[in-house]
């Protein structure tokens, strides 16, 4: 196996609009306190090449990855499919994709944005070393479920692979795998952060000299311990926890005898809620509105958009995603999906899966917003009923899980 690295500074200037938060009301930022990165890996086995990214924002749209796909595979003859664009989902970044009422997108940082990730995933591929790859796992107790609390599912594994040069024993990149929010800091923060996710990579690279990247994983219910601060204490707090276990991880790794790169890439449709007949519009309306008091006007003149769609008939039924299943070998697995995935999802995925380690990477190639479980539907709240309307729809069916799972089951047992 061959790797190299590359990476591009990606923070934005003052004044912009941060993402992430509806009650932030358009906050422009006000200085930064940690840079952010656009971090690409390329991975090459002889056969088949690879490009990774992760990337310090809060997500990308479909067509935003999709364009860059196109270009950046023009550039390489890597396929489209063999490239991976993900987002950390930090809610202390500036607006990358479109979320009603949370910060609009900049034209000329998107622009600059674009430029500067194509570029950098073309410097990736312009070398290479061998390297030995090892993969490990373990926990860290700095997550929470945000919908039950302590009685609530939780995900603290912490995976991780190590990218090791086979002749110098240099470490070249470390990928550290966890399901949380990035939300240490909250709706009152100004400046520009990476939030804990900087500080995990930052000590993993001060530690290694490595390249370190976040990937976060099903955490669609699941915050930090500590949310919602405007102390960037915080952060260094939750996120150097998360280090620390990952550095002690990397004593213990089991070392792949097989290498081998596998990337397939599946097209399905998840099904869209919206009522069929006009007496049940405003009774499906009413029960968001009942389950989120008192109700924002902002939320209100969305919800009046999207009844006149569905009155219209011009709402669709269905949206079209895409997961993609990346292997090294017989034992490592990278399934990327497009979106915040609620974490008992996410645990059934990992139980699922015949690979030891495998790491689900949400908010990967797009973000359709929220993939909430069938309880979830029934208990009601945020994910499933409100946090759509941000989106700019009414949310998923109740059976999308079943749904998801039916699509990614035969997916990892080709594998």
């Amino acid at each position: 196996m061959k790797a190299h690295v590359a990476r591009v500074d990606i923070t934005p200037e003052q004044g912009q609009d941060l993402c992430g938060f509806a009650a932030r009301f358009h906050g422009k930022t006000t200085g930064v306190h940690d840079r952010l990165f656009s971090k690409w890996l390329f991975l090459n086995d002889g056969k088949t090449r690879l490009l990774l990214s992760s990337n310090d924002i809060i997500g990308f749209t479909r067509s935003f990855c999709e364009k860059m796909q196109k270009d950046v595979s023009q550039a390489t003859g890597i396929p489209r499919s063999h490239i991976i664009i993900a987002a950390s989902h930090t809610h202390s970044g500036p607006a990358s994709m479109p979320v009603k009422e949370c910060g609009d997108m900049d034209p000329a940082y998107m622009k600059s944005l674009y430029r500067k990730m194509v570029e950098t995933a073309i410097e990736a591929t312009r070398g290479s070393v061998e390297v030995k790859i090892g993969a490990g796992l373990g926990s860290v107790k700095v997550n929470r479920n945000r919908r039950k609390g302590d009685a609530g599912s939780v995900d603290s594994q912490l995976g991780v692979i190590v990218f090791k040069e086979s002749k110098s024993g240099k470490m070249l990149s470390v990928i550290c795998n966890y399901a949380c929010h990035a939300v240490v800091m909250g709706e009152g923060n100004f400046q520009v952060s990476a939030d804990f996710p900087g500080v995990l990579q930052k000590r993993v690279e001060k530690a290694t000299g490595a390249q370190c990247h976040f990937f976060n994983g099903a955490c669609g219910d699941i915050n930090p311990v500590i949310a919602h601060s405007v102390d960037f204490n915080h952060i260094e707090e939750v996120g150097g926890e998360i280090a620390d276990e990952a550095l002690n991880i990397m004593k213990n790794l089991e070392w792949l005898e097989d290498d081998s790169i596998s990337c397939t890439k599946k097209y399905f449709n998840l099904p869209l809620y919206a009522p069929r007949r006009p007496s049940e519009i405003d009774q499906a309306f009413d029960f968001i509105l009942k389950a989120y008091q008192p109700t924002p006007r902002h939320f209100l003149k969305r919800m009046e958009v999207l009844k006149r769609k569905i009155r219209e008939g011009s709402y669709p039924r269905k949206t079209e995603i895409s997961a993609t299943l990346v292997t090294l070998g017989n034992k490592v697995a990278f399934l990327v999906l497009p979106g915040e995935v609620l974490v008992d999802i996410g645990v059934n995925i990992k139980k699922m899966s015949p690979f030891p380690y495998t790491l689900i990477i949400g908010y990967g190639n797009g973000n359709v917003g929220y993939i909430p479980t069938k309880d979830a539907f029934k208990e009601g709240g945020y994910e499933p009923y409100q946090a759509p309307v941000y989106y700019g729809y009414c949310g998923f069916d109740p059976s999308v899980e079943d749904v998801l799972m039916e699509n990614l089951s035969p997916l990892l047992s080709r594998s």
